[in-house]
């Protein structure tokens, strides 16, 4: 009896999904999802599967139909329903008091009778949304409810599970496990996989794959000819080993870090960043871990003692767009930057659209806004500013010295330190009274007093310096005279050339000061430039309530920031000094309150080139231009400034001066001014150090810098942005990630490197399955899941979810090698197939995402590129160093960044015009348009995945860019001089480019359209010779040019061939 009852039931939910797609399908008729192609064409387009899963079959539906407004995002919540979580679906009271959906029972899922409601009112998804559900859909949907509607966390938030190795019956096909995987999905679906590539079609793939170059004829001949079982493993390793492996693999990551050569935005100036990629192209040749990989390029600034390599190596997260435009607001662009670092980073290797998360909870995924700013937090307190300089680097940066020279500057501070210990004995000798002098001398080169009102400021030190005053800068009453009143608006501005200080120069400033400021930031003292070179130079401000002195390279992280001990008191009169003695350490500055040293503070001490700006003007008031808006002000008087370094018994003789009290000089302090300023020894070391320390400022000036990632001392606070605005700041937050992925220990620093530990964690469920998806892609034209950049709930689910799983879990623990990874695939059975099909195999999976037949992909736009110059023997094959300007037409770059030095697109010549593709100079307001006509990126934002084309444009590329068109000469020219006939020549070229021989028919076409076009350029030597003056590359003037402007025509057909450009 219960048997029939249950056979009877079977029958029922049968009949009802049966009859549901019938009559749904005759009401609504919708194209499957891509993200179902994952199901196989049975399940597509046929019956609805006799087990359903939630994972693979309910949650895409909800996800697309219904998590707009049922899902995460709590602001676009509808009915307070939430489907994308078991409570909400299952449990959860309606206001009709039922239940979303039911366990068991379809008539009381009130989600259900939604769905297949007639009646508009209550229909779900509503008319106006344009969403419907297929009669399949809907028949899933009842199946799942009448088997239970069991919820499962979504697939990719679960840690990989090994899962076992398939059985299957073609064991004789299989090379390893990947084969075993693939071959068990085709025999499900009564396919069958294909033969192997012929022997020159796998060479050319795995070479175009591990080195990005095509094979060579000697290689090529090799392999023929090596017959034994391990002759391709030799060529696999060969190329492994190759130093070009490195050039191939960098190239992926350079879209994903989003390299470029200049800015971004509308000034798009310049940046040097290329010593990164060579150090991203020695870390793949390495062979880096990839948990040390991403350790390295998220926080290797946060590692024990970093070294040099270890920090060069965060310039991954220093390569986004930087903003030198003028009158852009600091912070706003700095909040950009943080918010690129975290998406790249969430993209990159989580494989997560974080993005959508950005102005609100997301609509799809379980990543509210509170976690995105969260993750936030983790890159909130980099020490940049939003405002870049029009070219050169901006923020944090690592100086770049050859040995021999890291060598000589370590050697000049060991001698520096030894003279200052010296010095410091000497400036213990014991003097008598009667040796010192009874005067003390100052000779100031700016000395104002402010006295003679605003039309009549005089400098009494040069009494020819032009002084201005803004029109409503006032003067008040102090000392017996007036002191000068200044705003960030209205100051006054004094002319000098001496005032122009570099790091190496010895001076001080002394002046009274009355502060009335408010807000984090009152100038002073100013002689800083502008955004376009970073701010460079020095001044005093109050700066979050301290008086500070600072030297800037580069604002705000390479310079020195010194402030007096204790906040200013407001609208109360004190006596500064602040004394600098040239040494470039934040040590060397001394500050002075009322002619009493006292105990300074240091918030900077990063101080390695040269601070000079060339400006021969000092402001006193006035805002930098990195500050949107100021307020508050102050008042100061008797402004003297020096160019050598004070004694404190000179600051005692200047407050002594300035205040009218009596001087009263210690002997020790007077003791150590003489021995200063006029001690033959001590002032002979000085000399020394001084010239040491110029020679050492010297060196370190003429070194390049990339730029790195370096933390404030002390973080910055987060909050939420309200919508995603700069200056909407919500509830305070901390580091954190995302709970729904795996949480976030509490033993683990609360900073860039606790995220990395949290990354490379074995138990994180993404970052093994999203870096091996992308490597499957690399070869097979495709990820087993799709989408590469989205494993949430709206990106494709995995072609094959076990194979990914094993593949996630062998690469960890091979101890995440990345060269051992490669081998894997490309030793696989599956790998190795022809990708020539039949119209079966193709109408059965249209997409190849079964793999029953090998990839079949265009090449990227830098290997067509590099094809066409190795195979004419132009190509050069240097690695590392600066990026080159090949061929582009002209003016394109005439209307981008008016204030750049790249204002003009200047070619190189000689070898650089032939360096690989991977090196070419990145403008990402103009890229080079033949790499662009073939879709690379413009590299503004992390790029996982280079979308396919196929435009007219291309093919105009091929036939008449300057590099394809000489590269075609010189390859006419390279196959005339080596073969003696015409045919060996088209032979060898058509071997050069498409690694293989040309059949019968295509050989006779050929050969036919040489001796044509020979023909009609005899006639014609003008059009011969504007030919073969394409291109820098001297013409070969001891061959025939009828017969190379010929053969350039064959090699010119040749590069358009599908069979070139094509990975087969």
């Amino acid at each position: 009896m219960i048997f029939r009852i249950q056979y009877a039931h079977s029958i029922y939910i049968s009949a009802l999904a049966a009859g549901l797609i019938i009559l749904i399908a005759g009401c609504n008729s919708v194209e499957p999802n891509d993200k179902f192609s994952a199901l196989g064409s049975s399940e597509m387009f046929g019956t609805v599967p006799d087990t359903i899963d939630f994972n693979l079959h309910i949650k895409p539906v909800l996800s697309d139909r219904c998590f707009s407004c049922h899902g995460p995002d709590q602001n676009a919540l509808k009915a307070d329903l939430r489907l994308d979580l078991e409570e909400g679906a299952l449990r959860k009271k309606l206001k009709s008091g039922g239940h979303a959906f039911v366990s068991g029972n379809i008539g009381k899922s009130e989600a259900f009778s939604r769905i297949t409601s007639t009646n508009d009112e209550e229909k779900m998804p509503p008319a106006e949304s344009g969403l419907i559900l297929s009669a399949r859909e809907v028949a899933m949907i009842a199946k799942w409810i009448d088997q239970g509607a069991e919820y499962k966390p979504h697939w990719a938030f679960i840690p990989p599970k090994a899962p076992r190795l398939p059985k299957v019956k073609m064991t004789n096909w299989v090379q390893n496990p990947i084969d075993k995987f693939i071959l068990k999905k085709l025999e499900s679906v009564g396919l069958e996989p294909n033969l192997s590539a012929s022997k020159e079609t796998l060479l050319r793939r795995v070479s175009f794959d591990l080195t990005g170059l095509p094979p060579t004829i000697a290689e090529i001949d090799a392999f023929i000819a090596d017959k034994t079982p391990d002759a391709f493993e030799k060529v696999v390793d060969r190329l492994l080993n190759s130093p070009h492996y490195g050039d191939r693999m960098a190239l992926e990551w350079l879209d994903v870090a989003r390299y470029a050569d200049s800015n971004g935005y509308s000034q798009d100036g310049l940046r040097t960043m290329w010593p990164w990629r060579d150090w991203l192209i020695t870390a793949f040749n390495k062979n880096m871990p990839y948990d040390q990989f991403i350790t390295w390029q998220v926080a290797g600034d946060k590692l024990p003692n970093a070294t040099s390599e270890q920090r060069m190596a965060t310039g991954f997260l220093r390569n986004n767009r930087l903003n030198g435009e003028g009158g852009i607001v600091d912070e706003e662009y700095r909040v950009e930057y943080v918010m690129d670092r975290t998406e790249t980073v969430a993209t990159s290797l989580m494989g997560m659209t974080m993005q959508c998360a950005r102005c609100h909870d997301h609509k799809y995924d379980p990543i509210s806004q509170e976690e995105y700013f969260e993750m936030f937090a983790f890159f909130n307190s980099a020490n940049e500013s939003g405002i870049a300089q029009n070219d050169g680097n901006s923020g944090p940066q690592l100086l770049l010295a050859t040995p021999a020279v890291e060598k000589e500057i370590e050697h000049i501070e060991t001698r520096i330190a030894s003279l200052q210990d010296s010095l410091k004995i000497l400036l213990e000798k014991p003097l008598t009274i009667a040796e010192l002098p009874n005067k003390i001398n100052l000779a100031p080169i700016i000395d104002i007093d402010f006295d003679g009102g605003k039309s009549h400021f005089t400098n009494k030190a040069n009494t020819k310096s032009i002084i201005n005053s803004d029109k409503d800068v006032m003067t008040e009453p102090h000392n017996n005279g007036s002191a000068v009143k200044f705003t960030g608006f209205d100051g006054v501005h004094i002319q000098s050339k001496s005032i122009d200080f570099d790091r190496a120069d010895q001076f001080s400033f002394s002046f009274w000061f009355k502060s009335d400021h408010e807000g984090q930031q009152t100038t002073v003292l100013n002689h800083m430039s502008g955004g376009g070179t970073s701010f460079k130079g020095y001044d005093i401000s109050v700066i979050d309530d301290m008086l500070t002195l600072r030297l800037i390279r580069a604002w705000p992280a390479h310079l020195i920031s010194v402030r007096a001990p204790k906040p200013i008191v407001q609208n109360e009169w004190a006596h500064y000094v602040f004394t600098y003695d040239g040494s470039s350490k934040a040590k060397g500055v001394q500050v002075y309150v009322n002619g009493k040293v006292v105990e300074k503070s240091i918030g900077l001490d990063r101080l390695n080139q040269n601070i000079s700006n060339g400006q021969k003007r000092l402001s006193i008031g006035g805002r930098p231009g990195y500050l949107s808006e100021v307020k508050g002000g102050g008042s100061i008087d008797d402004l003297k400034v020096f160019a050598k370094e004070l004694s404190a018994a000179e600051v005692n003789v200047l407050y002594s001066e300035a205040s009218s009290k009596p001087l009263v000089v210690p002997d020790e302090m007077l003791k150590k001014h003489y021995l200063l300023n006029y001690g033959k020894e001590v002032m002979a070391v000085r000399e020394m150090i001084d010239q040491l320390g110029k020679r050492r400022n010297t060196m370190q000036d003429t070194l390049m810098g990339v730029m790195v990632m370096e933390d404030l001392p002390e973080p910055r606070t987060t909050y939420i942005l309200e919508r995603g605005g700069y200056e909407e700041k919500g509830k305070q937050v901390y580091p954190n990630t995302p709970k729904a992925l795996m949480g976030f220990a509490d033993s683990l620093p609360k900073n860039r490197l606790g995220l990395t530990q949290w990354l490379v964690d074995k138990k994180n469920p993404l970052t093994a399955r999203v870096i091996v998806n992308r490597f499957w892609k690399m070869y097979f034209g495709q990820g087993i899941v799709k989408t590469v950049e989205d494993f949430g709930n709206q990106g494709s689910l995995p072609s094959h979810p076990e194979l990914l799983d094993w593949l996630a879990l062998e690469f960890m623990n091979s101890g995440w090698d990345i060269k051992a990874f490669q081998k894997l695939i490309v030793m696989s059975a599956t790998y190795r197939q022809s990708s020539r099909a039949t119209e079966s195999t193709r109408k059965n999976d249209p997409s190849n995402m079964l793999l029953a037949r090998g990839p079949s992909t265009r090449l990227g736009a830098e290997f067509i590129r590099d094809c066409a110059l190795s195979a004419s023997g132009l190509l050069n094959l240097d690695i590392g160093g600066a990026s080159v300007k090949p061929y582009q037409p002209a003016g394109l770059w005439s209307e981008k960044g008016e204030f750049s030095v790249l204002k003009n697109y200047e070619q190189d010549h000689g070898e650089k015009l032939y360096r690989r593709g991977l090196y070419t100079f990145w403008r990402r307001t103009s890229p080079l348009p033949s790499m662009s006509l073939f879709d690379a990126p413009n590299r503004d934002n992390c790029t996982v995945i280079r979308q396919q084309t196929n435009t007219p444009m291309q093919a105009l590329v091929l036939m008449n860019d300057p590099q394809f068109v000489e590269a075609a000469r010189v390859l006419s020219e390279r196959v005339i001089r080596e073969n003696s006939n015409k045919k060996d020549q088209i032979l060898h070229a058509h071997r050069l480019l498409t690694g293989r021989r040309p059949n019968d028919e295509v050989l006779t076409l050929l050969i036919e359209l040489e001796q044509e076009t020979r023909e009609k350029f005899s006639s014609n030597t003008d059009l011969v010779k504007e030919l073969l003056a394409v291109g820098e590359h001297p013409v070969a003037i001891e061959l025939p040019a009828l017969e190379v402007a010929a053969m350039t025509v064959v090699n010119n057909t040749l590069l358009s061939l599908d069979e070139t450009i094509m990975k087969r």
